[in-house]
């Protein structure tokens, strides 16, 4: 009997606890949906003026890898959407690149999606996604880089939101939570509206 009831206890305490953890993650959580940036129709690699000859070639050197399954790699990467953010404020700007084409993209607009660093010996990657439509510069840092938020498309009125810091040399997930821009009213029907819904992933 008594160790019925400590068992009891115990399962209370951990689905307490969970809970407690799910609202702590949703409080903590910000994510301002009007900062959110998309790559589409901008730069690529091969038509930026912001990379030097010398570092579109040691870019291309990190990006080829990426696509070895498709039919021209080099062609792919090239075509590469890129844009440059100094993510930890050192004066070098990182490279924020996305896939486009049907290769690694899919119908939705969710492409390959990475970020890679200069450093002497050529660009280091910090992030590999294979899933992503836009991305969110947070305010906040972690070991000096800004907090990022990818987001997924999922439907008209969804997203999958991933929050990732950087530790031990690489970006890492974080945490997932769900957006959401429709919600059920009490008539039983849904409503769009007008700021997301933001609830951790399930």
């Amino acid at each position: 009997m008594k160790s019925a009831c400590i068992s009891v206890l115990l399962l209370f305490s951990a689905i307490c606890h969970a809970q407690a953890t799910s609202a702590k993650q949703t409080a903590v959580f910000q994510w301002n949906w009007r900062d959110t940036q998309s790559l589409t129709g901008i730069e690529t690699v091969a038509t930026s003026k912001d990379i030097s000859a010398d570092d579109r070639a040691m870019l291309l050197d990190s990006l080829l890898p990426q696509f070895k399954n498709s039919a021209n790699p080099k062609e792919q990467a090239l075509q590469t959407r890129v844009k440059l953010v100094d993510l930890n404020g050192d004066g070098v700007p990182e490279l924020i690149c996305q896939a486009s084409g049907f290769d690694l993209c899919s119908p939705t607009g969710n492409c390959a999606f990475w970020i890679f660093q200069k450093t002497p010996a050529g660009y280091r990657r910090l992030l590999s996604r294979g899933s992503v439509q836009n991305f969110t510069i947070q305010p906040t840092r972690t070991s000096g880089f800004a907090d990022l938020v990818l987001g997924m498309h999922g439907s008209a009125t969804e997203q999958v939101l991933s929050l990732y810091r950087f530790r031990e040399g690489q970006y890492r997930k974080a945490g997932c939570y769900d957006a959401s821009w429709q919600y059920l009213g009490k008539d039983g029907e849904y409503h769009d509206s007008k700021q997301p819904r933001i609830t951790p992933c399930r």
